[in-house]
């Protein structure tokens, strides 16, 4: 078959019978961008395709007691400042050979599940990259290395072991890495992306195996991804060694550079030391946000609290010392500044465990009937959709398995604006949806797809995050 008929066919296919344009109404498996479709911002974009934000740097106040015939107090104007930013993109590709289209599918007439198949994997990889975004700081970074195993020559594969310290990474070790996803590395003493002797800075997940924290002790636990790769990258350009960067694949010159959306990591921060610290390392530098220095502007610093602020535990060992209340007086904080709480968000396990802590304290009984007595329901272990605050109002959750276990965040989704620049849909590059891939020959196809968009917050004191919270 030509090259441009079965191509042809592919394009067809895909346009008249599969669905692969998301919209933000319509967003899966994305809880952060679900739980904001309503901040969406289509019109504050600049001539250039920029987002404009207004972030607030300072609150008018001019309240105060004045005598009978005293002056009049000075009226205090709030202040904002301007900022555009530009709109980062995700991007996944998909691809397909001639061969395989002929051989792996049993001739012309059966190859539409193959072409699903390719097409579904790529849109999966896509929402696993909005969920990395969408929790992280825009870099991409994914976890510390700690240790470099033998490097395994007859089966090209490395043993890469990471740390568990989630306040550096915003993750568990290796919890957000999912096999077949390409990695890069990151030296970090020679500021230099990590290549194997084949020059190759791009590197296939093969096998990857979070840690666990023990549910008695709470002892950190690392977790190990395995790649393939040339040679020894221990042994590499820029060696791979005890606190480099993995990474979301990419040729960039710096790991600082945002090559992603913003994420709550890179929202709520403070680049404080001491208490309500975020104890961040390089590469989530958050001494700026938005292109403005954090420390010069309170109004873009969050609260961070960790067990030694709410417990008589050490930091960054979650503590088995806390309860519901510290979530209320979080959020108390928030009001004292001029904000509010309108979202939480938490993995599903911390979440199981704020609803047990619940039908602790309220001595909940839950109980399901069933009209065939001889096979009643079980009740498991149930997650909530929403949280109610200490004046009974309900905020709902964002239930993400993308956020650590041990941590709580609260967002004032007021502030936050959601900017994408039209939806998730195919490149076309070439004018159909499957083109000729670049750098080879004709009789290989792809299919890209992409989205611009950006997250933004007008202000990060309306948001927090408590760590160190242990699953209990």
């Amino acid at each position: 078959m030509a090259e441009a008929t079965w191509s042809s066919l592919l394009d067809t296919f895909t346009k008249e019978m599969y669905s692969g344009i998301i919209t933000p109404e319509n967003i899966p498996d994305v809880p952060l961008l679900d739980a904001l479709q309503k901040q969406v911002d289509r019109a504050s974009f600049d001539n250039n395709g920029n987002v404009e934000v207004l972030i607030q740097t300072k609150s008018g106040w001019n309240a105060q007691g004045v005598t009978d015939g005293g002056n009049l107090p000075t009226a205090q104007a709030a202040e904002y400042v301007r900022q555009t930013i530009g709109i980062p993109r995700i991007l996944a590709t998909c691809g397909l050979t001639e061969k395989t289209f002929k051989l792996l599918t049993g001739g012309d007439a059966s190859w539409g599940p193959l072409a699903r198949r390719t097409l579904d994997d790529m849109i999966n990889g896509f929402k696993v990259s909005q969920n990395v975004a969408a929790h992280g700081n825009g870099t991409g970074a994914l976890a510390r290395v700690v240790s470099i195993g033998s490097y395994n020559t007859p089966t090209g594969g490395q043993i890469i072991t990471c740390d568990n310290e989630y306040w550096d990474t915003g993750a568990e070790n290796t919890s957000n890495i999912r096999k077949d996803m390409m990695v890069s590395f990151w030296d970090a003493g020679n500021s230099g992306l990590v290549a194997d002797s084949a020059g190759t800075t791009q590197f296939k997940v093969i096998a990857v195996s979070p840690g666990r924290r023990s549910s008695t002790a709470w002892a950190a636990t690392s977790g190990t991804l395995t790649v393939t790769c040339a040679s020894d990258l221990a042994a590499a350009t820029n060696a791979l060694s005890d606190n480099d960067w993995v990474f979301l694949a990419s040729a960039r010159a710096a790991l600082t550079t945002q090559e992603l959306p913003m994420g709550m990591l890179g929202i709520i921060a403070n680049n404080n030391t001491g208490t309500y610290d975020d104890d961040l390392v390089s590469p989530f530098t958050t001494a700026t946000f938005q292109g403005l220095a954090r420390t010069s502007y309170p109004s873009l610093c969050s609260d961070i609290w960790h067990a030694g602020d709410f417990s008589s535990d050490a930091d960054h060992t979650p503590s088995e010392n806390w309860d519901l209340s510290i979530v209320g007086d979080a959020m108390e904080e928030v009001v004292n500044k001029g904000g509010k709480t309108r979202l939480i968000r938490c993995h599903p396990q911390m979440a199981r465990c704020m609803r047990r802590l619940s039908m602790s304290y309220n001595s909940i009984n839950v109980v399901i009937s069933n009209t065939d007595k001889n096979n009643q329901a079980v009740v498991g272990d149930l997650l909530p959709k929403s949280f109610m605050e200490i004046e009974g109002e309900v905020i709902p959750f964002a239930i993400d398995r993308f956020c650590p276990r041990y941590v709580i965040e609260g967002i004032d989704t007021s502030v936050v604006k959601w900017a994408p620049k039209g939806n998730a849909d195919f490149r076309r590059d070439f004018g159909p949806i499957w083109g000729p891939t670049r750098y080879t020959r004709a009789t290989t196809v792809e299919a890209g797809y992409e989205w611009w968009y950006e997250l933004v917050s007008e202000r990060c004191d309306w948001h927090w995050r408590l760590n160190d919270l242990a699953i209990i």
